[in-house]
């Protein structure tokens, strides 16, 4: 392997539109058949393609298959069959309904109609979607490429080792189920549940391209940032102000935009699970909208959104669990938000009979009085039954509450989390969206905002371990992970916000001249509309260059220090990587070497398929291999090592000396004497030792 070549992202490619095709078009194709129109087809499509891979890969190992593209199709043929049925029900309900509630009535504020069919892909949404999506993946994109120059590139922290061995193992084992992934850590007294979701994905990216874990998992991370976070935003930025360019190019541009997300989840951890997970969120959410907004709309309409909304939460649950929590929770806030007013308000007309009278068409109006309680009771009900159970004990949450109030708020207000850098104008755009929400009585974003900002507040500044406990258990109580979901209540307040500049700068340059437009020359409508749209872009650049030049670059130069293989790098630096190349020329097929996870060495597995004593630094280990890990270097005690060595057949250490990223070092795995081994590979500090001390 010449490791002085860089592995180009032009290379990568066809594995790019493998992940790609992964992520959309089992769901593309669900959508559609269950009655999805438009954007919401393409919206909707990778959570639920996500729910299909995840479910997929806990059902097929149990019928003796591996983990394979096979898998994939045979769980797609049984989830279409699932769509038929559920497409099926829908239609004998409103089969039995009266017309007029059935059909519902013509659209009479802005959004998507996410199932009746129109005419033309821009008023469906489609055309502007693209052209924002397009936006969104060249910003995101090229800002990856900066963070991570060379696809073999890994981030040099503490989960990477198991993220890219898992990964390994599902290859290896053909078992990608999320209920016995956790199982490779060998973790006692533990449960063997761990979301699969990321990994799985990943591991049919590498089977399908040919290309190496690191590079599948840096792709699969690509397509996540720069493709499926930014067309979940459109898609609710639709929802919010219609299937127009102006709320389209909101959410896309407003997607590339977030100190806090994505890039934050690949520098800390990193959190692949979560970055997968919380790119899903966006499209629940545009979901709840289509079945709770408060126009007068079809049923069928709503079922269908409804149906297609428990299609996407496996996959929420199955990325990771505290992504669904969050979903939930954000979800849970627009339902009280918007079937509340409503029920009061209808409920003042004429109780049960003015609520069916007044809109038939509305969910309100449909469920009736009893109904629409019931439905927010259960909703409710659902709430605090996962923000209870969703928890995560203290052993694996030691995150304290360092920040004071003050700084706290500070971070909110300027759109900065956990010390990210200021995305003002993003801030600015909430702030109008505020104005214009209070101004037009359109409470949910400012109540989800609220709900974002509490648990900021309380995850970073509380001085309550309890209250710390209750609401951000589910999350670790990690303020990073908590500062990844205030995307989220910035992001529909912002929407709006731009969606309300962008109307008066159309407004303003179009009252320009003669009141009635027929009067205007050809020329001078030209020179209008040339106008209009240079300030428009001109809005575009006020809101980007800012933020790119900015926050965004200041992430990335953060990041990038850690998302290198350099001769200094904390976990696997150039020399140990060289010696990684030149295991198989060593280390015969399935021989198992001993080494310190916290070094880097675990990643022999990842890297090269060569099977290794820890594959996480979290991973357990016998008492007999502790006993190395403190003493194997010690010649004085190889009539204790040497009978442990044999009796677990380990004949070559990894000597990657002491720099370690879990500040726990392992002395008896570095420095290996001549007495107990000689090394047959080194390039630098690194070295390969074959344990002949212990096998003469």
């Amino acid at each position: 392997m010449d490791l002085t070549q860089a592995q180009t992202w032009v290379e990568l490619v066809p594995a790019m539109l493998v992940a790609v095709a992964l992520l959309l078009v089992p769901g593309a194709v669900l959508a559609r058949v269950l009655g999805l129109r438009g954007m919401a087809v393409w919206g909707a499509a990778a959570p639920i393609s996500v729910s299909v891979i995840a479910v997929s890969a806990i059902v097929t190992p149990r019928l003796g298959l591996r983990w394979s593209l096979w898998c994939l199709l045979i769980g797609w043929a049984v989830a279409l069959a699932l769509v038929v049925v559920l497409r099926r029900v829908i239609r004998r309900m409103l089969a039995r309904r009266p017309a007029s509630v059935a059909c519902g009535a013509q659209p009479v504020s802005a959004g998507p109609d996410v199932s009746r069919p129109m005419t033309g892909a821009w008023r469906r949404g489609v055309i502007p979607g693209l052209l924002a999506l397009v936006a969104a993946v060249v910003l995101i994109s090229t800002t990856f490429f900066r963070l991570v120059p060379d696809a073999e590139y890994i981030m040099q922290l503490f989960d990477t080792t198991f993220h890219l061995n898992a990964v390994r193992a599902i290859l290896d084992s053909g078992d990608g189920s999320s209920l016995t992934l956790w199982s490779i850590t060998n973790k006692a007294n533990n449960s063997s549940f761990y979301p699969a979701a990321w990994h799985d994905v990943v591991a049919l990216v590498a089977q399908l391209s040919g290309i190496g874990v690191p590079q599948a998992t840096n792709v699969v991370a690509l397509v996540v940032s720069a493709v499926i976070w930014p067309l979940g935003a459109i898609w609710l930025a639709q929802a919010i102000g219609g299937p127009n360019l102006a709320s389209s190019l909101a959410g896309g541009l407003l997607s590339a935009c977030f100190p806090a997300f994505p890039w934050l989840f690949l520098h800390w951890g990193p959190l692949y699970p979560n970055l997968l997970g919380n790119s899903l969120i966006a499209a629940a959410l545009a979901l709840t909208l289509s079945i709770c907004r408060q126009r007068p709309d079809s049923v069928q309409h709503r079922l269908n959104a409804a149906a297609a909304l428990l299609l996407v939460l496996p996959g929420l649950a199955l990325a990771h669990p505290n992504s669904l929590l969050a979903a939930v929770g954000f979800a849970a806030m627009i339902v009280f938000a918007t079937l509340g007013p409503q029920l009061r308000r209808l409920r003042a007309g004429g109780g049960e009979a003015g609520v069916r009278g007044a809109s038939g068409e509305t969910l309100v109006g449909w469920l009736g009085v009893r109904g629409t309680r019931i439905a927010i009771w259960s909703v409710a009900g659902v709430f605090v039954l996962l923000w209870g159970v969703l928890r995560t004990g203290l052993d694996v949450a030691p995150w304290k509450a360092d920040e004071n109030l003050r700084d706290a708020l500070t971070d909110i207000v300027t759109n900065g989390p956990v010390d990210r850098p200021a995305a003002i104008a993003v801030s600015v755009l909430a702030l109008i969206g505020l104005v214009r929400c209070l101004r037009s009585r359109r409470w949910w974003p400012i109540i989800v905002f609220g709900f974002t900002v509490v648990l900021y507040l309380v995850v970073v500044a509380s001085p309550v371990p309890l209250l710390r406990d209750v609401l951000t258990a589910g999350f670790y109580r990690d303020p990073k992970r908590i500062a990844g979901l205030t995307v989220f209540g910035f992001l529909p307040l912002a929407v709006i916000g731009f969606t309300t500049v962008w109307a008066l700068v159309t407004i303003v340059v179009m009252r320009i001249g003669p009141k009635h437009a027929h009067r205007l020359s050809r020329s001078a409508q030209a020179m209008r509309r040339a106008v209009a749209g240079v300030l428009l872009l001109m809005l575009v650049a006020v809101l980007v260059l800012p933020i790119r030049n900015g926050a965004i670059a200041q992430v990335v130069s953060w990041a990038q220090r850690d998302y290198v293989i350099s001769p200094t790098s904390k976990l696997l630096n150039t020399d140990e990587r060289d010696v990684l190349a030149h295991l198989r020329d060593f280390v015969p097929a399935g021989q198992t070497v001993l080494v310190d996870p916290g070094n880097g060495g675990a990643l022999a597995y990842a890297f090269e398929n060569v099977p290794v004593t820890r594959v996480h630094i979290l991973s357990d280990v016998s008492d007999d291999l502790q006993t190395l890990d403190w003493h194997l270097s010690d010649a004085s005690w190889k009539d204790r090592t040497c009978p442990i060595v044999r009796a677990n057949d380990l004949h070559f250490v990894l000597d990657f000396g002491d720099a370690i990223v879990d500040n726990v070092k392992k002395p008896g795995l570095s420095d290996i004497p001549p007495e107990v081994g000689t090394v047959v590979y080194s390039q630098g500090r690194a070295r390969l030792v074959e344990l002949t001390g212990c096998w003469e």
